[in-house]
């Protein structure tokens, strides 16, 4: 396990770094505004809700944007680490995707995972919005600011942590690489109230049980969550400037805009009922000068996920499948192969979206221990949709791990299918020869806690020779 580098060994850290901010000219919350108590960890949850209607400004200490949001993609639950407190159980977080918009810098923060982790930030992914869960006829005031969240990319940290929040309590999480950094961001104008305490956010294995359906009111409006299983822990953190490798964009334009609305839905059981009604705005501030910058990115590159030590449990099985790994001295003959036929039930929703911004990698596992691994990103070009029934990828330069094609294709049981090709020059060199069984290939994405894998006894390996192996059920 790791060492924990505790950067919130007092409660006074929140308004300590707001009175530090505010005099180095940072603007304060009225005096009507209460300071935030510190910033609670969060688990993070996969989630399905409404869209709100309109665009909104967003100005954080990288850039100014305004964006049109899409629908809920996370809920964020106050979440007690290792025993520590939970300073604000109230305030939740609903986070709505960003469709548009491109940036690139890099960061160093600290928190208790790690001080000085670097991180390569890119793209705006997400709006986190202060929520309340199992709303009341009269709102809450909710004491927290909005988070603009951007890709994040850095090393993995790899701590065994046990976390608790309203929902269950966990032991033995294991919290792996960063795919998230999070800003406190000003939405149309609403202000700051703390801008130096951002969120970290790491995936985690393994995957957690769903929640089911929860209520929820924020300045949107009201709305019914379809809330799964938990993906993440968002840390808190401080943010450094590491070097600056900021990408130059076309400034977005930044308008006045209207507290959005959500759209109605007519079916409260299968997912939002989206009631219009308001909710509380965080007093006006301001935060750090923003680095202005924005504009659309015509083919996003999402996060890749990184394979897991050892192989996940409860993966969705197929009846049939078949894998090919081939390496020679010509590295133009390498090649890969992985099907996954006759598997149990996948809805496209359950693949994610690769178009945008969710990658997929290809995990192998000879026993227990990682053989070799195969990774694409996200890309509007790339991958298009196959009906309403999944994905389908082409590149047939294979510039990604030497991968040239990928297939998505959601079904009833026994009708859902997946595979993965490719050769060449990119693919990886894993050492085969007497790999011991099982062999085990996962397909996992950087969204949902969805896997898919065929597992190879003994008897379904055909070659297991220096340059090639091939198993097939």
């Amino acid at each position: 396990m790791k060492a924990y580098v505790s950067i919130r060994s007092h409660t006074t850290l929140a308004s300590s770094v707001l009175a530090v901010a505010v005099a180095l000219g940072g603007s304060n919350p009225s005096a009507d505004a209460q300071v935030p108590p510190p910033l609670d960890h969060y688990r993070m949850y996969a989630a399905t809700g409404g869209t709100p209607l309109s665009q909104v400004t967003l100005i954080d200490q990288f850039q100014t944007q305004t964006t049109p949001l899409s629908n809920v993609e996370f809920f964020l639950v106050p979440t007690s680490k290792n025993g520590e407190p939970i300073f604000d159980p109230v305030p939740h977080l609903t986070c709505y995707g960003i469709p548009t918009g491109s940036f690139s810098t890099t960061v160093s923060v600290d928190n208790q995972f790690r001080n000085g982790q670097t991180l390569t930030v890119k793209q705006p992914d997400l709006l986190c919005v202060p929520s309340e869960k199992f709303p009341q006829p009269i709102p809450v005031p909710l004491n927290r600011d909005h988070y603009k969240c951007y890709e994040a990319q850095g090393d993995p940290v790899n701590a065994i942590v046990t976390l608790a929040d309203q929902f269950r309590p966990e032991t033995g999480v294991q919290v792996v690489e960063p795919f998230l950094f999070c800003t406190p961001v000003d939405k149309n104008g609403e202000g700051i109230l703390n801008p130096v305490e951002h969120l970290t956010c790491y995936h985690t294995l393994p995957p957690g049980l769903p929640v089911g359906i929860i209520p929820i009111r924020n300045q949107f409006g009201m709305d019914t969550l379809d809330v799964s299983s938990p993906v993440a822990l968002c840390v808190p953190s401080i943010k450094h400037w590491g070097t600056p490798t900021t990408t130059p964009t076309e400034t977005a334009t930044v308008s006045p805009s209207t507290t959005p609305s959500v759209s109605p839905s007519t079916a409260p059981s299968a997912g939002p009922t989206n009631t219009p009604g308001t909710g509380p705005t965080n007093t006006p501030g301001t935060g750090p000068t923003n680095t202005p910058g924005t504009g659309p990115s015509a083919t996003p590159t999402g996060f890749v996920p990184t394979c897991a030590p050892t192989p996940l449990p409860s993966c969705r099985t197929a009846e049939k499948g078949l894998l090919l790994l081939k390496n020679v001295s010509d590295d133009t003959k390498d090649r890969l192969i992985w099907k996954w036929i006759k598997g149990q039930a996948t809805s496209r929703d359950e693949f994610a979206d690769p178009t945008t911004k969710r990658g997929y990698a290809l995990c192998i596992y000879a026993g227990t221990t990682p053989l070799t691994d195969v990774a694409v990103s996200a890309n509007s070009t790339k991958w298009s949709a196959i009906s309403t029934k999944g994905f389908k990828y082409k590149d047939a330069t294979g510039s990604e791990d030497g991968i040239q094609k990928v297939v998505l294709k959601g079904g009833a049981e026994n009708k859902a299918k997946a595979l993965m090709k490719g050769k060449g020059n990119n693919l990886p060199d894993p050492t085969l020869g007497s790999i011991p069984a099982p062999v085990t290939a996962q397909l996992v994405n950087s969204d949902t806690p969805v896997c898919w894998e065929t597992v190879h006894s003994g008897s379904d390996i055909i070659k297991n020779e220096s340059d090639q192996f091939k198993a097939k059920r």
